[in-house]
Order: structure tokens, then C-alpha cells, then sequence
């Protein structure tokens, strides 16, 4: 609970490198509607796919969901790759803070954890 959690890593950099490429495929006037608009996208799933999840769970299997899920993150992925244009000068992996998904260096910055008197 004092310190970053693998399972919160990548979210925040999802939202960080999604803004970048939604403001980046737009004219410089519509940037902001872009980002806000890669934003309702987390709106959205909160207010329609957690229901709809829990629901599905409840009524079949949670392994159900969770293979759902699994399906619309590797068709998403898929299409990205795909689909997305690539954008000049910009490449993800130097925006990644790579300590961050380190696990020696997640342990060394928890309290208690990895520290020497």
C-alpha cells in the first residue's frame, strides 16, 4: 500500500503515451477535444463495461469475462498496430520510465523493503 503496484504500471502510462498520439493525429486547434475525447473512452468503459461485466459473470462465469476481455485487448492491440498512423519522431519506448516496471526497483522504493541502515 506505500508503494507503486505492478497491476497500476501500465494504466499510467496508457493514459500518458494515449494522450501524446490522440494530440499528435489531430490539427494543434482540435488537440484538446482529442484528448478529451481517448478520456471518454475510460468514462465509458467505467459506467458500461464494469455493469455489464459484472452482470455477465454473475449470470454465466467470471472466466467467461475475463476471456472476453483477454479477446478485446488482443483485437485492440491488433488493430492499433495496424491501423494507427505512425507518427514521425515518436517512438513509446523512450517515454517509458523502464525502472518503473523493474521489479528490483518497485521493492527498492517501498517502505522497509529493500532498504539498508
Amino acid at each position: 500500500m506505500g508503494g507503486p503496484r505492478p497491476d497500476g504500471v501500465q494504466p499510467r502510462h496508457l493514459f500518458g503515451i494515449g494522450s501524446i498520439i490522440a494530440a499528435s493525429l489531430v490539427a494543434r486547434d482540435r488537440q484538446a477535444s482529442a484528448i478529451a475525447f481517448m478520456f471518454s473512452g475510460l468514462t465509458m468503459a467505467n459506467l458500461i463495461g464494469v455493469p455489464a461485466g459484472t452482470w455477465l459473470a454473475q449470470v454465466y462465469d467470471r472466466r467467461l469475462v475475463f476471456w472476453l476481455i483477454a479477446g478485446i485487448g488482443l483485437v485492440t492491440a491488433l488493430s492499433v498496430a495496424l491501423l494507427a498512423p505512425r507518427i514521425a519522431g515518436l517512438t513509446i519506448a523512450e517515454h517509458l520510465p523502464w525502472d518503473a516496471i523493474n521489479p528490483k526497483a518497485m521493492l527498492e522504493r517501498l517502505p522497509l523493503v529493500g532498504r539498508r541502515a
